[in-house]
């Protein structure tokens, strides 16, 4: 039986696999929520769990008007926080914005490995690529932040703060109810968002 809304906890963290019909790998992930007031805090935490430079693309999808999409690569943390203490009210209020941070490199124990795919009748091997194992924290437009964890050691990272952010593990994920909104960034927003990427000096990769 389904939890009420009503009876549903407001801050929690599950696990989960994300599936990509695209490839055959399915992407182990924590699945996070917290109350609005403490977001930005806990995502800032959360950014700690990463190695040094991170990466950041930030993201801006609208219906009817253009798309972009903004990367800055190997930022040092401390820097990124500090801008994104700045735009605190965008990523709060703009429901257009994605925000996708990892770290610049990978670590040791993340290096990538070959995977082979093969006949299962014959064995014959039909053909092979480099997997590099994904670790990524994102902050979607609903406010639900996703920390996407193939590396043991940043997994037992993010699951010692959550338990410094007194979050505590469920084993239901509460979806946010959908709610059609208008997706327009509005001009306030769209002003913090160009201040932010100046800030954090990056570059546009795309629109559309």
């Amino acid at each position: 039986m389904s939890t009420s809304s009503t009876d549903r906890p407001t801050e929690w963290y599950a696990y989960d696999v994300a599936e990509n019909p695209q490839d055959p790998f399915g992407y182990p992930r924590f699945v996070v929520s917290v109350e609005r007031q403490r977001l930005v805090d806990v995502l800032l935490n959360l950014m700690t769990t990463l190695r040094e430079p991170l990466d950041i693309y930030l993201t801006v999808s609208q219906l009817f008007e253009k798309s972009r999409r903004d990367v800055r690569e190997e930022i040092e943390t401390s820097v990124l926080q500090s801008a994104l203490r700045e735009a605190e009210d965008l990523l709060l209020d703009d429901n257009c914005l994605t925000l996708n941070i990892s770290s610049s490199k990978k670590e040791d124990e993340d290096s990538g490995f070959q995977i082979s795919f093969s006949n299962p009748e014959t064995g014959e091997i039909l053909g092979g690529s480099e997997y590099n194992p994904y670790d990524e924290i994102v902050l979607r437009e609903h406010k639900i932040i996703e920390c996407y964890h193939e590396v043991q050691g940043f997994r037992a990272r993010l699951q010692a703060a959550f338990h410094r952010n007194n979050i505590k593990l469920q084993k239901e994920i509460f979806w946010p109810e959908h709610v059609e909104r208008e997706r327009k960034q509005s001009h306030e927003n769209a002003e913090t968002y160009m201040q932010l990427c100046r800030r954090i000096g990056a570059e546009q990769e795309s629109e559309w």
